[in-house]
């Protein structure tokens, strides 16, 4: 599949351990961003759907029954941890419709909506790093 010129391969769906235990995750790496530049972008594209608040415990963000109306007609919760790598920051985006983790396994309709979002951030980071490396040959 392929979303705004991304190969969604660039998507990966695994198991990882998030403030719930291990859960279903969409993962994307960006190479060449920093943590703040994704942060950033998460926090603004997730607080679309409602309020976002930082588990410092945990260290993951959650945005409790948010309303993802593209991905439901009910409320959500979303999750996302961003680790920093040598070179790379990863990001982990889990969403709990209240039955499950949702995967592509489970529910397909939504996932596919998911992978779109996903893309969208992935290419809104890759916007970032194109902006802060012209300002810096400026």
């Amino acid at each position: 599949m392929y979303f705004s010129g991304i190969k969604a391969q660039e998507l990966q769906e695994v198991e990882y351990f998030m403030s719930l235990g291990k859960q279903n995750a969409f993962v994307m790496d960006y190479p060449g961003a920093d943590k703040k530049m994704v942060e950033n972008v998460f926090d603004d594209t997730v607080g679309e759907y409602g309020k976002v608040k930082r588990n410092r415990k945990a260290d993951d963000w959650n945005c409790m029954a948010c309303k993802a109306n593209l991905i439901s007609s009910d409320e959500m919760n979303i999750y996302y941890k961003i680790e920093e790598g040598k070179d790379l920051i990863t990001s982990y985006l889990f969403f709990d419709d209240g039955q499950k983790f949702i995967s592509f396994e489970n529910d397909p309709e939504a996932a596919a909506v998911i992978e779109e979002i996903c893309v969208e951030m992935y290419l809104e980071v890759k916007r970032e790093i194109i902006r802060s490396e012209l300002e810096e040959l400026e």
